[in-house]
């Protein structure tokens, strides 16, 4: 008689995450995600996919779009090849990625067209900033960029862990705020994310990367629901919401993301252009250590408003958006590539 809420409880959970995967939009021509033991997920190298979305149970398809990736698995126009020394990083989530269109229209692919430095796209679909900050220090110095680019729409969110003490329970990194008000990048402990992975549970975030599956609804997704609500009850440490920074001072954490980001220019003496439509970090490029200032380009909402967002208005619906999505279309990119050529032109990056 006991177990029998216990029961309905599970079966109820189970079947609004089954409903959740039935009705699930989006659809991959497999998965091009690779489990990562620091990252939590990279991209697989030499892959070939795609990504698309439809009505659930109609025939209508909304978009559709190729996936390839180089021999070190950045996103690329075809399968692999290698990835170009010497280039621009464009760093960041799935605005950066391209989510929706193939990679020729995404930003960092139309930019590679524009410009004579290749672009190398650092970027893959429902990264919270802290991953994109690892993978950009892990790359960087064997890549050793002409510069940095950092298009922040609040994927920096994505990766904000709370708790008294360090989180030792996390598949991905966070940026850890503790009770002393100090932040730090914090990775997952050595083997977790295999070892949990090889139990068939996958970060929080990797189905953006093709990893579609029953299991990933059913298992993973309920999983990481109980994770939150133990952080929020203030129980452990760890990520309190898969979108959100709960209980956590927000400048605080991305005052932390942006020395991990100067930081990794400074190391390779490669400027950093950080975009920021929304100027979060307007008021921190000042806090950051002086070594470190020389090295940040800000442009800030007043930059995107007359580069990007006036623009944007003279565009077709769909050149503007991806089809029943939202990210950014065609000719959305090409507005956010030619800012950012012409960021690099003002700092006579060539």
């Amino acid at each position: 008689m006991l177990a029998i809420p216990v029961v309905v409880a599970v079966g109820l959970v189970e079947a609004r995450y089954a409903w959740g995967y039935l009705s699930y939009e989006a659809y991959y021509c497999g998965s091009f995600a690779e489990i990562d033991s620091e990252i939590g997920w990279t991209l697989k190298p030499r892959a070939e996919s795609c990504i698309g979305a439809g009505e659930a149970f109609g025939d209508e398809i909304y978009f559709e779009a190729p996936v390839f990736t180089d021999d070190n698995g950045f996103r690329s126009a075809l399968p692999g090849g290698p990835t170009p020394l010497g280039s621009v990083l464009a760093v960041g989530d799935s605005w950066t990625f391209g989510y929706g269109v193939a990679h020729e229209a995404s930003y960092p692919g139309q930019l590679d067209a524009m410009i004579a430095p290749a672009v190398v796209t650092v970027a893959s679909p429902a990264y919270a900033g802290s991953q994109a900050v690892q993978l950009a220090k892990r790359w960087a110095p064997r890549l050793q960029p002409r510069a940095l680019v950092y298009l922040e729409l609040g994927f920096w969110e994505r990766g904000a862990c709370s708790g008294g003490v360090p989180p030792t329970f996390i598949l991905k990194p966070c940026f850890w705020q503790g009770a002393d008000g100090e932040v730090e990048l914090v990775l997952p402990p050595d083997g977790l994310v295999d070892k949990m992975a090889s139990l068939g549970l996958r970060p929080g975030g990797m189905i953006g990367a093709g990893e579609l599956t029953s299991g990933y609804f059913m298992w993973s997704r309920p999983l990481a629901k109980v994770s939150q609500l133990l952080v929020r009850a203030g129980l452990v440490s760890g990520m309190a919401d898969d979108f959100r920074a709960v209980n956590v001072d927000g400048g605080a954490l991305r005052r932390a993301l942006l020395r991990e980001l100067a930081e990794t220019a400074r190391a390779v003496e490669a400027p950093l252009f950080l975009i920021d439509p929304n100027d979060l970090y307007a008021a921190l490029v000042d806090d950051l250590d002086p070594s470190l200032q020389p090295w940040v380009h800000l442009a800030g909402s007043a930059r995107w408003e007359a580069d990007v967002s006036a623009p944007e208005a003279l565009l077709a619906p769909e050149e503007a958006r991806v089809p029943n999505d939202g990210h950014f279309g065609p000719g959305m990119n090409a507005l956010v590539a030619r800012l950012v050529r012409d960021l690099l032109a003002e700092a006579n990056i060539r």
